[in-house]
């Protein structure tokens, strides 16, 4: 929806980025709101950044995404160190990752810190549902 509203504007004034940006930020903020209130309604206490990491799936792809949590910090390190990712899009990935597989992701960094994702929700299976 949101790159369908950037294609129709496309030909307008030149802070294209900065409005497609604001409405994809805005989107995504009402995604996890609504996340949360639902995760709350289940018994489930997870910060609302878990929310908003969740909000990205399906959207990894847009420039927004990449904008916003490129992953590298330094563009160097796409060849000279390709393991330095950026912890932020570690972590968004991880956490989409390891909910989807539910299963529990590391990542470790070139300094030897790590980065850990684990499922927070119930697998879904003839025996439970989607709740």
């Amino acid at each position: 929806m949101v790159e369908a509203f950037i294609k129709f504007n496309r030909n307008k004034p030149n802070n294209y980025g900065k409005t497609h940006h604001e409405v994809m930020t805005a989107f995504i903020g009402d995604m996890a709101s609504s996340l949360s209130e639902y995760g709350s309604s289940n018994g489930y206490s997870i910060p609302f950044t878990y929310y908003k990491d969740l909000s990205w799936a399906g959207l990894l792809g847009t420039p927004t995404f990449k904008f916003l949590y490129p992953q590298y910090l330094n563009s160097t390190d796409a060849t000279n160190n390709p393991q330095n990712r950026n912890p932020n899009f570690i972590r968004v990935n991880n956490v989409i990752a390891s909910e989807q597989n539910n299963s529990k992701l590391i990542y470790t960094f070139p300094n030897g810190t790590t980065y850990t994702s684990n499922p927070k929700g119930r697998q879904v299976g003839n025996s439970n549902s989607c709740n």
